[in-house]
């Protein structure tokens, strides 16, 4: 079974709809913070100069 169609699955309790959707403000702050130390860390890297 693949992540998406558990996800549907899972998806189709309210109960667990419910807690999912409480939760995908947190979520996405986690992926905010994420993606922007990774552009960070692009950003710096020099290659190796040798």
């Amino acid at each position: 079974m693949s992540l998406s169609a558990l996800k549907s699955k899972a998806l189709q309790d309210p109960e667990v709809k419910k807690i999912y959707e409480g939760l995908r403000a947190e979520f996405e702050l986690i992926n905010s913070l994420i993606s922007s130390k990774v552009t960070s860390d692009l950003a710096g890297y020099q290659g190796d100069r040798k």
